[in-house]
């Protein structure tokens, strides 16, 4: 980024930055449905949400029933369903698990409710799939407690292959998020767990898309492991280097501005910054959309 770009953003910082859709590289306004016609078959769109709230939801939910209204199948990939549990995500698709019983055996979030349409999505007559992404809470535990080099033939069998740790800059980004004291060693063991999630996303969807001839596929994750690239776009890339990839923050409306736009340390934080009012009462007080069982 230049330094007279830079100058600019800064000059605009003083001013909020409205609940919208922006340009992530010069914070104008945007129209997603502008965008969502250039986004096409063999892409991957990675959303960075922040999570639980339902503007974000709601959001995504537009995101996928424009892109299939394009003509497109849309597949989903998911950070909050580990790969072991793919053979629970076939069932579901397949009708022969209940939601019920998907939330209970399957799901690793939060509150499935934000996510319900999302997950439901897919349509398998369409030629759609939902994605199990993320690594196993035992693999990713361990590590952040014990460390790469203690791993048991048990656990390392799970990593992908040819895994590496996130760059300098991803680590140096990661270190400023983790305020608490856990000490450097605590800190690298942290980050090789964060770097596990990212790479075994990487693979996962690499794998996946291998295995598919057409669609776009929406990964849904959270915003930190696609700021600013470090995370799961830099890991996508280097796996399939083939494919173009368009990243999307999903930010509130409450953040110090200069959070909104590139930065002259990481680069632009995505390509395109969706804001979302905070105080918006859906996050609250909207109903549990209670589906069938």
């Amino acid at each position: 980024m230049s330094v007279f770009l830079w100058l600019f953003l800064s000059s605009i910082f003083a001013f909020s930055l409205s609940p919208g859709f922006y340009n992530g590289q010069n914070l104008q306004y945007a129209s997603w449905d502008e965008v969502a016609k250039e986004i096409q078959s063999g892409d991957i769109l990675v959303l960075g949400e922040t999570h639980y709230q339902w503007p974000v939801s709601d959001f995504q939910v537009h995101i996928l029933e424009s892109l299939r209204s394009l003509g497109n199948k849309v597949h989903v990939g998911m950070e909050f369903l580990d790969f072991t549990k793919q053979p629970l995500v076939d069932a579901l698709q397949d009708g022969v698990l209940s939601e019920k019983d998907f939330e209970k055996q399957a799901w690793e979030g939060g509150d499935f409710e934000f996510y319900r349409r999302q997950i439901l999505f897919p349509q398998k007559g369409l030629g759609e799939r939902l994605v199990a992404l993320n690594a196993p809470r035992a693999l990713t535990r361990f590590v952040a407690r014990h460390g790469l080099e203690k791993l048991p033939d048990s656990l390392r069998s799970l990593l992908p292959p040819n895994f590496e740790l996130g760059n300098e800059k991803y680590f140096e980004r990661f270190r400023k998020a983790m305020s608490h004291g856990i000490g450097e060693e605590g800190l690298r063991r942290y980050f090789a767990a964060q770097s596990i999630w990212d790479d075994t996303m990487a693979y996962r969807a690499s794998e996946f898309l291998n295995s598919v001839s057409d669609g776009v596929f929406v990964i849904i994750v959270g915003e930190f492991h696609v700021a600013y690239g470090g995370g799961l776009p830099d890991r996508l890339q280097k796996r399939i280097p083939h494919r173009r990839i368009w990243t999307m923050s999903q930010l509130p409306d409450n953040l110090v501005m200069e959070d909104y736009g590139p930065s002259m340390d990481y680069g632009q934080r995505a390509g395109w910054i969706y804001v979302f009012n905070l105080s918006d009462p859906k996050k609250q007080l909207r109903k549990r959309e209670k589906g069938p069982n």
